[in-house]
């Protein structure tokens, strides 16, 4: 999956400015752990063709729209019901496999199946927030001012897709944030490898490319003597702003 968002004339900027500022930033997985684990009971009366799953998840329609096409058996005849989930912060988002296996064995069987995991279940089958390379480059004048930004974004899939791109394409939207960027180059790619899946945590794909942001800003405040305010209040979005668009 590949995501880029591209604005203004970038060399341009970059020779203009008078300070470049460039750094990588490596992000490691994280793993969204509630106290309440993932878990869901399946109902799949024989003779009724109806399947009722309760599940601990944040996402019950696409739970619902996931299960029909694997059972065979039209949307209308699939009603998931979500009780309170408790801590979820993003990590129950998606259709997780136990969820498949109660429907499946609930079908076979004929009678209620009720699946819990474990920690290490969920640790090991369920989704982390992304590994993320970061590199970033900022071009800016001495009075704090960003011209330019170029940002590169490798994130680690893990073996399947679940809401990934969707991480990935809010790393774009929240790259300049609160800040007019009048000239932007942004490119990321998310790639599949064998290990966990990866997919939403506590803000899809903002907390790393925010902190690599606010670091450089950092960085660019100290190398121009400035206070780290003064830099952020320069570059505030202000009423009538139009921010970069995504593609």
């Amino acid at each position: 999956f590949k995501w880029t968002l591209a604005h203004g004339d970038l060399g341009a900027a970059f020779r203009q400015a008078d300070r470049i500022i460039k750094q990588r930033i490596i992000h490691q997985r994280l793993t969204p752990m509630a106290i309440e684990p993932r878990g869901c009971v399946a109902s799949y009366p024989a003779g009724e063709g109806v399947l009722t799953l309760w599940t601990s998840t944040q996402t019950a329609t696409w739970v619902r729209s996931v299960l029909a096409p694997v059972l065979g058996i039209p949307e209308e005849r699939v009603r998931v019901i979500a009780p309170p989930v408790g801590g979820a912060f993003g990590g129950k988002s998606g259709v997780f496999s136990h969820e498949i296996c109660a429907a499946l064995l609930a079908r076979a069987t004929g009678r209620p199946v009720k699946i819990v995991c474990s920690r290490e279940e969920v640790f090991a089958a369920t989704i982390r927030r992304h590994a993320t390379s970061i590199y970033l480059k900022i071009g800016v004048k001495r009075d704090g001012a960003i011209l330019a930004m170029q940002c590169r974004v490798i994130a680690e899939s893990g073996a399947y897709t679940n809401m990934g791109p969707a991480s990935i394409s809010y790393t774009a939207a929240f790259l300049t944030a609160p800040y007019l960027v009048p000239n932007v180059d942004f490119q990321a790619v998310r790639v599949y490898n064998n290990r966990s899946v990866c997919g939403p945590m506590r803000g899809p794909g903002s907390p790393p490319i925010r902190f690599a942001v606010e670091s450089q800003l950092d960085r660019v405040a100290a190398d121009l003597g400035l206070d780290p305010a003064t830099v952020r209040l320069k570059n505030a979005l202000t009423p009538h702003t139009t921010t970069p668009p995504a593609a």
